[in-house]
């Protein structure tokens, strides 16, 4: 998950994935802000309109739950 801090994108890499993943960004009041699902290794992630603050994402892959942080300037 990089760059973090970010202003415009977060670019999410799980190398090898091939399964789907679901992820649920929440600000840091745990107000759930959105979810989605992806397939794949990659995502890019528009942040240009969050406002400034932290943020959690949680990926679920399959049984697996990977929650992470990013920080929107």
């Amino acid at each position: 998950l990089y760059p973090t801090p970010a202003d415009e994108q977060v670019t999410i890499s799980i190398a090898g994935n091939k399964s789907e993943v679901s992820y649920q960004i929440s600000d840091i009041e745990g107000r759930l802000i959105g979810q989605s699902t992806f397939t794949g290794s990659e995502l890019l992630l528009d942040v240009s309109n969050y406002k400034p603050g932290l943020y959690v994402i949680r990926f679920e892959i399959g049984e697996e739950i990977f929650p992470r942080r990013i920080v929107v300037m």
